[in-house]
């Protein structure tokens, strides 16, 4: 069935995508044909109940069912993620896609594989790998940066604190700034 009920053809796609949202968020008991009849009303589109109920039984439920897959699909990867697929989103998809790909394949016999979508998701789970790669690599990056920005601070903490001590003791001796001049060579 396509979407060829009068609210779909009505509204542009984001103004179905919003009204669609909008009646899902009401309690199940309010989601019926009157109140598909009465919102569509509020946005000047009559329509009869057979209408209505063109509009739940297609576009309504394929939003329920794209909702409906998109959590059971977000509880799987959590799940792989606390079975220990990986320590980052991607590890958990890749790791739950790789199965779906497993299970695909064995499903399908030989002579049914289409070479052409097993080879798209192959290359589809080797980005997700890479990009994860690359994501871990730029984490290292930044920890390392850190430590050295760390290491900085301290010296100059350590220099201040010396300057401030010859200060007190009556001005900076030539020992001392050579010993300054030494620290800020390293810095």
């Amino acid at each position: 069935m396509s979407d060829r009920n009068k609210i779909a053809q009505a509204l542009t796609v984001e103004q179905l995508d919003k009204f669609v949202r909008e009646l899902a968020a009401l309690p199940g008991s309010e989601r019926n044909l009157e109140a598909i009849k009465a919102k569509a009303a509020t946005l000047g589109i009559e329509i009869s109940l057979m209408s209505a109920t063109s509009f739940r039984d297609v576009t309504f439920k394929r939003h329920l069912d794209r909702l409906e897959k998109a959590q059971a699909l977000a509880t799987q990867v959590a799940s792989m993620q606390q079975q220990g697929a990986g320590n980052t989103l991607a590890d958990a998809t890749a790791a739950m896609l790789s199965q779906q790909v497993f299970d695909l394949v064995d499903a399908l016999g030989d002579d049914e594989l289409d070479l052409k979508k097993a080879g798209s998701i192959a290359f589809i789970l080797s980005k997700i790998r890479q990009g994860d790669v690359s994501a871990r690599g730029l984490e290292l990056k930044v920890k390392e940066y850190e430590r050295k920005e760390r290491e900085r601070l301290e010296k100059i903490a350590a220099l201040q604190k010396t300057i401030e001590k010859e200060v007190k003791k009556g001005g900076i001796s030539a020992e001392a700034r050579l010993l300054i001049d030494q620290e800020l060579g390293v810095l």
